[in-house]
């Protein structure tokens, strides 16, 4: 993760923009197009735009005249925080033109997704967020979250890996799961973890492996049905922190847990299933002989 100048002023900027519209953040979901309205950006709904969102500037770099256009198709849930991530960008061309200028691509999306997470998630409603996501206990939970948010479960996904809190020392990990290729070789299509939400101050596990290296086996989710949950008893191979003050710090183990998961359908803009999984672990430790 980046050292966080960007994010710092993200939360600052999305803050800022709770305390001067507060009967748009007072409930949820959001209300983004009306703050977007608010701040006298257009927004526009495109059918040949070839991603999901993107920023239109007129009258030179400080964002006088801005449109974000929208794919037509995009999910309704989808088109929250695409937009949240939009007017970020606004925000920082208004705002603080020198760091648009000076910062690259990596740092201004780093600030455009910071802001989205801070601003979908006010601040005045926090504890309560931050409760309710501790509480859940399976995927469809999950999935009843991100709706009451407005936002899709990758959405949900993003903005829950921003927020330590939300895992602290719960023996919880949520993972975004998907047939996809290798991010690094291109190649290898197989279920591979793309997100995955969890304490890190106490386990390490890497995106872009196998399914099958983290559960150990795959053939209770083959005939998962769409939008059901299934449920496995087994073990995930994980790297825990060691309690003790030595070297290796993290030691891979195998810990019992009992997994759920639940199927989403593909959708226009994302036509590969992707899956929803809960590992609920067994008391971890890392000093414990597995």
């Amino acid at each position: 993760m980046r050292t966080k100048d960007e994010i710092v002023l993200a939360r600052v900027e999305a803050r800022r923009l709770q305390r001067a519209n507060p009967s748009l953040f007072g409930e949820l979901p959001v209300r983004v197009s009306e703050l977007a309205t608010a701040l006298g950006v257009k927004i526009e709904k495109r059918a040949t735009l070839k991603q999901r969102a993107q920023l239109e500037v007129f009258g030179g770099p400080t964002a006088n005249d801005s449109t974000i256009v929208l794919e037509r198709n995009l999910d309704p849930n989808a088109v929250r925080f695409a937009l949240a991530h939009e007017i970020g960008h606004v925000v920082l061309l208004k705002n603080h033109p020198q760091k648009a200028q000076q910062w690259d691509v990596p740092a201004r999306e780093e600030f455009a997704n910071a802001f989205a997470a801070e601003l979908l998630t006010p601040s005045q409603l926090r504890g309560q967020l931050t409760a309710s996501f501790r509480d859940l206990s399976d995927p469809i939970a999950f999935l009843r979250l991100a709706s009451r948010l407005g936002l899709s479960p990758a959405a949900l996904f993003a903005i829950a890996g921003r927020e330590s809190g939300w895992v602290r020392g719960i023996n919880r990990i949520w993972l975004r799961v998907k047939y996809a290729n290798n991010a690094f070789t291109g190649s290898e299509p197989k279920l591979r973890i793309i997100t995955a939400i969890y304490d890190r101050t106490r386990f390490f596990i890497p995106t872009n492996q196998s399914l099958t290296r983290f559960t150990g086996d795959e053939k209770w989710l083959v005939s998962s049905p769409y939008g059901s949950v299934v449920r496995y008893t087994g073990a995930v191979s994980l790297s825990l922190k060691r309690t003790q003050e030595c070297e290796p710090k993290f030691l891979r183990r195998k810990v019992p847990a009992d997994l759920s998961a639940v199927r989403l359908r593909p959708s226009a803009r994302d036509p590969g299933a992707y899956l929803v999984i809960l590992a609920q672990l067994n008391s971890p430790s890392a000093d414990q002989e597995m």
